[in-house]
């Protein structure tokens, strides 16, 4: 009788470490897919104060129009790039979140 209680503790605390380690995993994941966010978010940025020193370049007569457009063909690229880094990092944060929800519900 002794011997089945020791091991229904030594269970217990084996799935309350592994929830433990699972909600660390879960609030690791959303954080990484804050810091996605956050890095896509000031490419974005980015890019439109690079457009509109562009256009003033072009306006003053320091650039031409084509240089621009190059330029500005490539800032699209990274500003879609960027849109992508977002969006994956708004997934892992609510996957994150899910997460920990399943593992609230569970552990009550």
């Amino acid at each position: 009788m002794r011997s089945l209680i020791v091991a229904i503790f030594i269970a217990l605390g084996i799935t309350v470490g592994a929830q433990a380690q699972d909600k660390a995993a879960s609030k690791e994941k959303i954080q990484s897919g804050k810091e996605q966010v956050k890095s896509g978010v000031l490419i974005v940025k980015d890019a439109k104060s690079d457009a509109k020193e562009l256009r003033q370049q072009v306006k003053s007569g320091q650039m031409t129009k084509e240089e621009a457009k190059a330029q500005m063909q490539q800032a699209r690229q990274q500003v879609k790039t960027a849109k992508e880094q977002v969006k994956s990092g708004k997934v892992l944060i609510r996957e994150g979140r899910k997460e920990l929800r399943d593992a609230k519900k569970g552990g009550k």
